[in-house]
Parts: structure tokens; C-alpha cells; sequence
């Protein structure tokens, strides 16, 4: 589903997406990288990769490249396809992720494969930001094959605040954006087979004006924080955040936990 300018200021609330095709991975080589041929594949569109190349950022569930567009309280399930929502272009502002649950964005990376490849879901995100002043709160973000976040280049003001992001391949990155602000959130469990860039917060050529301050990062594999050229101030890291029951995504905080005060302002959307 796509939303394009000029259809602006469209609200999609309490629903559910669940999206089980295409399958792109079986285009994708072992680095994440489109592959040209006639590789057929079954359920997918058209029934073949084509003579070009595809990469999973041309199959999102949910594309955003219109305004003020707002996804609250929605059910978004990837089905251990591909991205779930991407965010894209000059004309994609001010829209708003809010309260919403993001999982299974991705194929299933850890343990699921043979050989186990992160690779091969290493494009596929929750939530694949590059346009303008977006806000991200209020989201339990989990089990995605690559970022639960990634704030790509060209992207402006972008904010992501009060989320549980959670057993990710990695957690959020900054990624040539400016002026993104990540706040509050609780960010834990971000691993995958491969063990290498697997933070909480990461970045690669990160943008100017980035700033991480104020979240609570525990148990990722790779360390909490690898954000270098963004500005950090007052993160805990190193905690159990004592969820209820992290293995069935129940993420509310148990009494004694050191990360109350962090995440949504509801215990589950």
C-alpha cells in the first residue's frame, strides 16, 4: 500500500496489516544485494525477479510519500517478508507512527536459516525513515530483521521517542539523516547469528545535529552505543529492563525496573 502526494492528511487507526508477500529475499544475494535473472519464486509478483535487479526497499508493506499521513494503534505484522513501513521523498512530512506494534519486518535471521545469513534480511526494516519531521512514538518495535529504525540520508528532523524497540538485528541508526532526535526509548536485545553491528544505537556517516540522550539500552550484542558524530547525554546502559515477559512481547516494566519512566505512556498499545 502506498500513499502518495498529494493524498495528504490520511489517519489509518486500530487496524491490521498483515503482509506475507512478495518473498524478495529469494532475489537478494547473501550481501542484501538485488540480483538480476529469471529466478522464479513461488507467490512472488509476476512470478520472477525480471532482468533487473530488486532490492527489498522496492517492496515495502507500507509506503508513506504524502503528508501528515498517521498510523495509530495499528497492527502491523511484516510475516517475515520484507519492510514494513517506508518513509520516502521531499513530499513525505510531518507524518506520524504512533502507538502502533512493528514486528516480523524481515525474514527470521536468528537461528532460522541455513546457513544462518542476516544477510539476506539485511535491508529489511520496521521502520525505513528518509523523509521529513516524522515522529516515531509510542511503538513496541521487535523481531525485524535488520533495524527496528534506520534514519536514512536526505531525511530532516525526524523523532523517535518513548519506544520499546526490541530483539531487532539492531536497534536504531543514524544514517546520514540531520537533525534526528532519539529519546526515551528502551532499547534491548538487538543481536543476530552474524554478532557484529548489532547495537542499541548506531551510526554510519551520520548527518549532522543527531542527538541520543535519554534512553534505557540493555543486553544488546554488539555493545549499547556505537554513535559516533551523534550527541549523547544521560543513556543508561547495561540493564535488564525487567519486562513482564519480553518473550511473549509483553513489554510492560515490572515494579522494581530500571527503565520505569522510559518507553510508551501506555503499558501496550
Amino acid at each position: 500500500m502506498t500513499v502518495f502526494n498529494p493524498a495528504n492528511w490520511i489517519t489509518f487507526t486500530h487496524l491490521d496489516f498483515h503482509w506475507a508477500m512478495p518473498t524478495p529475499w529469494g532475489c537478494i544475494n547473501a550481501q542484501g544485494d538485488g540480483v538480476p535473472g529469471e529466478i522464479i519464486t513461488e507467490n512472488y509478483p509476476v512470478g520472477k525477479c525480471g532482468p533487473g535487479t530488486q532490492n527489498p526497499a522496492d517492496w515495502p508493506q507500507i509506503a508513506i510519500s504524502a503528508a501528515h499521513t498517521s498510523f495509530t494503534y495499528d497492527d502491523i505484522n511484516g510475516e517475515n517478508s520484507t519492510i514494513c513501513i517506508n518513509i520516502v521523498g521531499s513530499n513525505a512530512q510531518y507524518n506520524v507512527i504512533d502507538h502502533d506494534r512493528i514486528y516480523n519486518c524481515g525474514p527470521p535471521v536468528a537461528g532460522a536459516w541455513n546457513p544462518v545469513n542476516e544477510d539476506q534480511g539485511w535491508h529489511d526494516h520496521a521502520v525505513y525513515d528518509y523523509g521529513q519531521f516524522t515522529t516515531i512514538t509510542n511503538n513496541y518495535i521487535y523481531d525485524n530483521s535488520r533495524n527496528g529504525i534506520l534514519f536514512y540520508p536526505s531525511g530532516n528532523g525526524e523523532v523517535a521517542e518513548h519506544n520499546v524497540i526490541d530483539g531487532n538485528g539492531n536497534g536504531v541508526t543514524f544514517a546520514g539523516d540531520t537533525n534526528v532526535t532519539v529519546k526515551w526509548n528502551i532499547i534491548t536485545n538487538s543481536r543476530s547469528p552474524l554478532g557484529f553491528m548489532d547495537y542499541g544505537a548506531d551510526s554510519y556517516y551520520p548527518g549532522s545535529g543527531g542527538v541520543l540522550a535519554n534512553n534505557c539500552f540493555g543486553g544488546n550484542e554488539s555493545g549499547d552505543i556505537s554513535a559516533g558524530g551523534v550527541t549523547q547525554s544521560n543513556n543508561i546502559t547495561g540493564v535488564n529492563p525487567l519486562y513482564v515477559d519480553a518473550t511473549t512481547h509483553d513489554y510492560k516494566l515490572q515494579p522494581n525496573s530500571p527503565c520505569l519512566g522510559y518507553g510508551p505512556d501506555t503499558a501496550q498499545p
